[in-house]
C-alpha cells in the first residue's frame, strides 16, 4: 500500500494542553453556561424584588470561580495527559507518527504501539490552532499536527477526509 500522507507530532506539555481543550469542551461549555446563568440571576432578582447585596456577592463569587475553573480544566487535564504519555514512553520524547492510506490510517506511538484507524469509525474531527484531533469511536483522540506533514499538506488531507465522508469542524 502506498502512503498518501504522513504526519509527525512531537507531544509537548503545551501540545497536550491544546489537545485536552478538545476533550474537555463539553465541561467548559457547561461552566460557561452556568456562569451566564449566575450572572443573570441577580439582574432578574433586582428587577422582580429589588436589590439584594448578599445574592449579588454570592453570584459574583460563583461566576469568577466558574470562569477560573473553566480555564484551569484543560491545563490540568493536559498536564496529566502529558505525564501519563511520558511515563508510558519511558521518559523519552513523545513522537507520534500517522501514516494515511487509501482505506485506513496507522497511528504509531514512540513506544512502538500502533492504532489502526478506519475512516468509517471516525466520529468527528476538531480543529485547534496547531492540530486536527480525530475522535475515533467517541473514545480515542488521534492528534494530527497541522504543520507536521512530511508527505502531503493539511489542506489536501482535509480534502481527502471530506472525500471519505468525514467532516472537519
Amino acid at each position: 500500500m502506498e502512503v498518501l500522507f504522513e504526519n509527525h507530532v512531537a507531544l509537548t506539555k503545551e501540545a497536550a494542553i491544546e489537545i485536552s481543550k478538545v476533550a474537555t469542551r463539553k465541561q467548559r461549555f457547561f461552566l460557561l453556561s452556568v456562569s451566564i446563568i449566575y450572572f443573570l440571576i441577580p439582574i432578574i432578582v433586582f428587577m422582580l424584588s429589588g436589590f439584594d447585596g448578599g445574592l449579588l456577592v454570592m453570584c459574583v463569587v460563583f461566576v469568577i470561580a466558574f470562569l477560573i475553573l473553566r480555564n484551569r480544566i484543560p491545563k490540568k487535564v493536559g498536564a496529566q495527559l502529558y505525564k501519563q504519555q511520558l511515563i508510558l514512553n519511558n521518559n523519552e520524547p513523545l513522537i507520534k507518527t500517522t501514516s494515511v492510506f487509501e482505506n485506513h490510517m496507522e497511528h504509531y506511538l514512540g513506544n512502538g504501539s500502533q492504532l489502526t484507524v478506519y475512516y468509517d469509525r471516525i466520529t468527528s474531527i476538531k480543529k485547534t490552532a496547531h492540530f486536527m484531533v480525530l475522535i475515533y469511536e467517541k473514545v480515542v483522540m488521534v492528534p494530527i499536527g497541522i504543520s507536521g506533514f512530511t508527505k502531503g499538506t493539511h489542506e489536501a488531507f482535509e480534502a481527502f477526509l471530506l472525500e471519505k465522508g468525514v467532516k472537519v469542524k
